[in-house]
């Protein structure tokens, strides 16, 4: 995956990431390779390295890792919500 972050500071991932140069003869954007990239766009917005845009590969398998151990921990945490609020409804004390 890769990271296109701007210089505003909104940051995207996609699973390709789409190069482009400025086209001398008529100014348009023109899809290129890596090595001759003036920017690359996302969604149809075109972003400039010159003014100050990244775009890197990254490894989102950690990131999804986190992510799935905190939903996790998220769900168990309801749960034990739901068990006390029950508890008390009852009047069952812990």
């Amino acid at each position: 995956m890769y990271r296109i972050t701007t210089a505003t500071g909104e940051s995207f991932l996609t699973e390709k990431a789409n190069y482009i140069r400025v086209n001398r003869k008529n100014g348009v954007y023109v899809l290129t390779d890596a090595a001759r990239a003036e920017g690359v766009v996302y969604h149809g917005t075109p972003y400039l390295f010159e003014d100050g845009a990244l775009c890197y590969e990254v490894d989102t398998g950690e990131d999804l890792t986190n992510t799935q151990q905190s939903v996790v921990d998220a769900d168990a945490m309801n749960v034990d919500q739901e068990y006390r609020l029950t508890l008390l409804e009852l009047g069952i004390a812990e």
